[in-house]
């Protein structure tokens, strides 16, 4: 899986871990690791940016 840069926006993001088998890796300009964006966290990061309610 190829590692995102840390300043990559959401849209952009969006794709990337929707088809990655596993977290993507996030990386600082320096190429240092800096963390992992996994479907889960991405998923409720959108939910908190929603009104909260499924429907």
């Amino acid at each position: 899986v190829e590692p995102v840069s840390h300043d990559t926006q959401l849209s952009e993001l969006i794709g990337t871990v929707a088809h990655a088998p596993c977290g993507v890796p996030v990386v600082g300009d320096d190429g240092k690791y800096m963390g992992v964006i996994k479907k889960a966290n991405l998923l409720a990061t959108l939910d908190r940016e929603g009104d909260g309610t499924n429907g």
